[in-house]
């Protein structure tokens, strides 16, 4: 676990939810922050 998925999950989130707009099309990011996201057991929607 990287030193990000463990900040996320010392955080204690449990969903997230994202405008679809803040990545700007870049869909690599969007991934990537969705599968971040589901290392730290935390739910990411992006509306």
């Amino acid at each position: 676990m990287d030193a990000k998925s463990l900040k996320l999950e010392q955080e204690k989130l449990i969903k997230a939810i994202a405008l679809d707009k803040f990545f700007k099309g870049n869909d690599q990011i969007r991934v990537d922050t969705v599968l971040l996201m589901k290392d730290a057991r935390i739910e990411f929607i992006t509306i």
